[in-house]
């Protein structure tokens, strides 16, 4: 096929940017915006990481914790107590996620408070907190998990919250879980919940 005189090659196009002075200042603050986040994130979690590592650890960051396989269950306290300081929207999902593990088992009505502290709907923090109730729930914790289930104000941000309810009694959940099953929100949590007793 005949290329069109008017058709630029990707080579092309970026040299006519590596030319275009628009371009190129847009590219430069793009960079100084990204440096000055990183600055901004990392003055942010000082405190944290140097609390975190005084247990002993070698932390950079607050998500040198996430999807690790090693288990931290000393350092639970710490970041349960950093819920409750005032973070950039960056380090507080880092801990949020680095609370998503067995490991916080017990700390469930904290979670469960701070997922209530979170405005009405979905986003992305709450989906979070429900994730990380949803693996500290005891038995105890049934009743709440219970309440914002049925909380339609929540949307998708309950949508693991069905498995917090694997940690009672086996005739207390399961025709629980049976009926969320077919509830669209919260059937992929429930079937999760289900697996684990079969």
């Amino acid at each position: 096929m005949k290329k069109d005189e008017n058709e630029m090659t990707a080579a092309e196009f970026m040299a006519s940017l590596e030319n275009d002075v628009e371009y190129q200042e847009m590219r430069r603050k793009q960079e100084v915006q990204r440096q000055a986040d990183i600055r901004r994130i990392a003055s942010d979690e000082v405190d944290l990481v140097e609390e975190l590592n005084a247990c002993g650890y070698s932390l950079k960051s607050v998500w040198d914790l996430v999807n690790t396989e090693d288990s931290y269950a000393d350092l639970i306290p710490l970041l349960i107590k950093h819920l409750d300081i005032d973070h950039c929207p960056e380090i507080f999902e880092g801990i949020i996620r680095a609370l998503i593990t067995t490991d916080a088992i017990g700390y469930g009505p904290k979670l469960i408070s701070k997922f209530c502290e979170q405005p009405k709907g979905h986003s992305e923090i709450k989906w979070l907190l429900g994730s990380a109730i949803a693996l500290a729930a005891t038995e105890s914790d049934f009743d709440s998990i219970l309440e914002l289930i049925h909380d339609t104000s929540h949307g998708l941000s309950r949508a693991d919250l069905p498995i917090g309810l694997v940690a009672a009694d086996y005739n207390r959940a399961y025709p629980i879980l049976k009926q969320l099953e077919n509830v669209s929100d919260l059937a992929e949590g429930a079937k999760k919940a289900l697996h684990t007793f079969s």
